[in-house]
């Protein structure tokens, strides 16, 4: 089989992964809303909300777990750059980075492992090739066109879904079994300010971060300069990544969770940039 595109690689891994783990999240619904009318004794309806929220962590992960092995052997063995390859899935939110604890609950049997061992040190050997080139030989971009930073969709709509659509339900079904009880008011207050959080976000089409030659913009603060930037970072701690840089006396810090690239692409990008100032 011909090699394919990086893109149309990472693309399919939507549709192939993603899109199935969307589907069992979302059908994983029906399972409290069918169980609860049955009862209302409290111990059973709290079994209940136990039981809907380990399907609704486990069985999408699990689905995860199994399609994404799948996927990662079928794409690695159809693309050339196994390296860009392995940094869009990142970006894209299809795998997580080599090592990590949450790469470690991929299911692999023993003939999927010997395989992603070989790609494994194919990217090594890859990597090692390039390591006696000077840094600003290494072209991270191909040219100094703008680099556009949107919102993730599917990292929005997941969160939209756990955090807005899930307490929005649970809050709402108990102020009709008891419409005395203050605590499912504060939890359906909760649902609505997220999903009024999130909608915002995945109606937002507009870029969050151009980076260029000249310097940086930022939807909510502007443009920088490459030279107005001082102690630039970008701290890499999953949930909690961000960026921040001082400019004209000014702290900024901006959070990176939400946009569609991984902070250490980010960090590549920037780098790229500046090390032409």
């Amino acid at each position: 089989m011909s090699k394919i595109s990086v893109e149309k690689a990472v693309s399919k891994g939507q549709l192939w992964v993603n899109l199935p783990v969307s589907i069992v999240m979302i059908s994983t619904f029906g399972i409290p809303l069918f169980l609860m009318p049955i009862s209302t004794n409290t111990y059973f309806l709290g079994t209940v909300i136990l039981f809907f929220l380990l399907t609704f962590i486990l069985l999408p992960w699990l689905t995860w777990s199994i399609l994404i092995t799948k996927w990662r052997i079928w794409a690695f063995s159809n693309v050339t750059n196994l390296n860009e390859l392995h940094d869009e899935a990142i970006i894209g939110k299809l795998i997580w980075e080599r090592g990590s604890i949450f790469e470690k609950t991929e299911i692999r049997n023993s003939k999927e492992k010997a395989l992603i061992k070989e790609f494994e040190r194919k990217m090594d050997s890859e990597k090692k090739s390039k390591v006696s080139l000077f840094v600003d030989e290494i072209p991270i971009i191909s040219n100094s066109k703008e680099v556009k930073i949107f919102y993730s969709k599917s990292l929005i709509w997941l969160d939209l879904t756990m955090q807005g659509i899930l307490p929005l339900v649970v809050g709402f079904y108990f102020i009709i079994i008891d419409y005395k009880n203050w605590f499912a008011y504060l939890i359906t207050l909760f649902g609505i300010y997220k999903c009024i959080y999130h909608l915002k976000q995945l109606v937002n089409n507009s870029p969050q971060i151009i980076l260029n030659k000249q310097g940086i913009h930022i939807e909510k603060e502007g443009f920088f300069g490459w030279y107005s930037l001082h102690s630039l970072e970008i701290q890499k701690l999953n949930k909690d990544s961000s960026l921040s840089f001082i400019s004209e006396r000014r702290n900024f810090h901006i959070e990176l969770y939400y946009l569609d690239i991984d902070p250490i692409e980010l960090e590549r990008l920037i780098f790229n940039y500046t090390s032409r100032k």
